[in-house]
C-alpha cells in the first residue's frame, strides 16, 4: 500500500486539513491517510489541548471517509515526539508499505534540520505542499512538491476567533464544531 502520514497538533483540526489530505490522497494514488496527532511536540513546549480532545476532533472530522485513520503512535508516547522516531514505529507495523509524510513548505524549510535528516528522508518521501509565503525548492527525488489548494486557514485563527466568541463556521466540520462548543474548547 501507499500510505500518506500527516502530522500535526490539530488543536483544532480544520477544513484545511481535510481538503489538503483529500487533495494529497487523489494526486499521490495513496490508499490511506493516516493522521498523527503529536503527544509531546519536539520544536515548541506543549500549549496544547489534552490529546483526548485533539484525538476525538479528528474522529469526528473523519468518520466519514474509509480511507482516513487516526492514530495514537505519538499521543501515548511518553517521549518528545520526532518524526523519524515515528517513522521507525511505523515501519515496524507497514514493512512492506511506501510511506508518504505530508508536510507544509513552512515545515519543508527546515526539514534538513530534522532529527537524523539523511536517515528520515531514506524512510519515506516527503510531499510538501505549497503555502504562501514560502519558496521551497528541492532536487532530493524523496521530496516532492506538489501545488495544492491554498487554503488560508490557521488552527491559531479558529482559537482566537473562539476567544472572541466569534463563529467559526464553515472552518472546521460541523461536529468538531458542536464539540468545541460542548466542551468549552478555547475559551
Amino acid at each position: 500500500m501507499r500510505l500518506g502520514i500527516f502530522g500535526g497538533s490539530f488543536d483544532p483540526i480544520h477544513l484545511g486539513h481535510l481538503i489538503v489530505a483529500e487533495y494529497t490522497k487523489e494526486l499521490m494514488n495513496l490508499d490511506k491517510i493516516i493522521f498523527i496527532p503529536v503527544g509531546n511536540p519536539s520544536h515548541r513546549e506543549n500549549s496544547l489541548s489534552s490529546w483526548e480532545h485533539r484525538l476525538k476532533m479528528i474522529e469526528l472530522s473523519i468518520e466519514d471517509n474509509p480511507s482516513f485513520e487516526v492514530s495514537k503512535i505519538e499521543i501515548l508516547s511518553n517521549k518528545k515526539n520526532y518524526t523519524y522516531d515515528t517513522l521507525i514505529e511505523l515501519k515496524k507495523n507497514y514493512p512492506t508499505d511506501e510511506i508518504f509524510e505530508i508536510i507544509g513548505e513552512d515545515s519543508a524549510d527546515y526539514l534538513h534540520k530534522w532529527k537524523n535528516y539523511e536517515e528520515l528522508i531514506s524512510l519515506c518521501k516527503f510531499i510538501v505542499y505549497r503555502r504562501d509565503g514560502y519558496d521551497f525548492i528541492s532536487s532530493n527525488e524523496n521530496i516532492i512538491v506538489i501545488d495544492s489548494p491554498k487554503i488560508n486557514i490557521s488552527a491559531t485563527f479558529i482559537r482566537n476567533k473562539v476567544k472572541k466568541n466569534e463563529s467559526i463556521k464553515y472552518l472546521v466540520n460541523d461536529k468538531v464544531l458542536e464539540y468545541i462548543e460542548n466542551n468549552k474548547l478555547y475559551k
